[in-house]
């Protein structure tokens, strides 16, 4: 994060205190050296248990005009998170509504190919990976050709194997920019249809559904980790980059207190 307060920033941080709550998982990484990001770092400040990427050398610490940043790495020709990108666990205080808050740069030539994941709230079992099961969920992001973006959502309701690709109200993010995602999930009563979701991008609202039932009758299961998931694919042949690519990521707001629908914001400063 840079010296200056941003304007997104600040408003978020408005509308946690007026709710007398304050962040789960805040990271900005300008406490970090330029280095490779250490998986002690991530067991330290985020208690996370780290899968991929991070041990290989795929995720470092960069600095830009006094702004510190993860840089991640999807290598040439590879696809899925043991090869490409990186991928941890952070566990998060069970709760039926949570937010989750960060920005992210595509390189100015970033290869799309067919597409990728980008990371998001999770709770239960998490399935992924074309295991479906009633008993969580995860909403990650997924890129697609031309830099256009849809919600990669598992839950109870999926139509299939491989989740549901949920297309979001936003124009295409531009690579070689700063960009802000946002997303709040708050639990149904289980076995009703009144379970919500909303996605801002940049500010803006791209998804409102007020109809979700996340939990089928009897289930209590909560939310309770952000999944840092990142990398090429799919599993097809058009998923795989012909060359290196990276995307930044930076300024991480995550909170599981529940309160009033997170407030807009304006876009972040390029």
């Amino acid at each position: 994060m840079t010296t200056a307060i941003r304007p997104g920033l600040l408003i978020t941080s408005l509308a946690i205190a007026t709710t007398a709550c304050a962040a789960t998982l805040q990271d900005d990484f300008d406490d970090a050296p330029s280095s490779l990001l250490a998986p002690a770092r991530l067991e330290e400040k985020w208690k996370a248990k780290v899968d991929n990427g991070v041990r290989d050398g795929r995720a470092t610490l960069r600095q830009e005009d006094g702004n510190t940043f993860i840089r991640v790495l999807y290598p040439q020709g590879q696809i899925g998170s043991r090869a490409s990108g990186a991928s941890w666990r952070a566990p998060l205080p069970p709760a039926d509504e949570a937010t989750a808050e960060y920005r992210l740069r595509f390189e100015p030539d970033f290869q799309w190919t067919a597409g990728g994941k980008l990371p998001g709230l999770s709770g239960g079992t998490g399935a992924t990976g074309g295991r479906p099961n009633p008993d969580g969920l995860t909403a990650r992001y997924m890129w697609k050709p031309g830099g256009r973006l849809i919600l990669y959502l598992y839950h109870s309701e999926q139509r299939g194997r491989y989740g549901d690709g949920i297309r979001l109200d936003a124009p295409p993010l531009e690579p070689g920019k700063w960009h802000t995602l946002k997303q709040r999930i708050k639990l149904n009563t289980p076995g009703q249809p009144d379970g919500e979701l909303q996605i801002w991008i940049n500010g803006k609202l791209a998804l409102n559904r007020t109809d979700m039932r996340w939990r089928n009758a009897g289930q209590t299961w909560q939310i309770d980790y952000f999944y840092f998931s990142t990398f090429h694919g799919g599993a097809s042949d058009d998923y795989r980059p012909n060359r290196d690519n990276h995307i930044d990521f930076d300024d991480f707001i995550i909170t599981t207190i529940p309160g009033p629908p997170a407030l807009p914001f304006p876009s972040p400063q390029s």
